[in-house]
């Protein structure tokens, strides 16, 4: 069983690792061939996110990912970063 799943961004290929992620179900795709979908959930089972450093230990290429895209994660969310975990570089 693979225990990777792999993400691109501009510049580079990932391989998240699995343990990070969630199986994504979108309903306009529900009835398509290409189910296989998951997003990057890191939060634990009580719903409080992961630790930076935490992240960074267990789950290391979700951790580069997640710095890689940090600046587009931030326009997103318009600034508001309240409850979130500040990643540093």
């Amino acid at each position: 069983m693979n225990n990777s799943l792999p993400t691109l961004n501009a510049n580079r290929a990932y391989l998240i690792e699995a343990g990070i992620c969630v199986d994504l179900i979108k309903i306009s795709k529900r009835f398509s061939s290409n189910l296989n979908q998951a997003i990057i959930f890191p939060y634990t089972e009580i719903n409080s996110i992961i630790e930076e450093a935490i992240l960074a230990t267990q789950y290391p290429q979700a951790y580069l990912y997640l710095k890689s895209i940090k600046y587009e994660l931030e326009k997103r969310d318009k600034g508001k970063t309240e409850g979130y975990v500040r990643i540093n570089g």
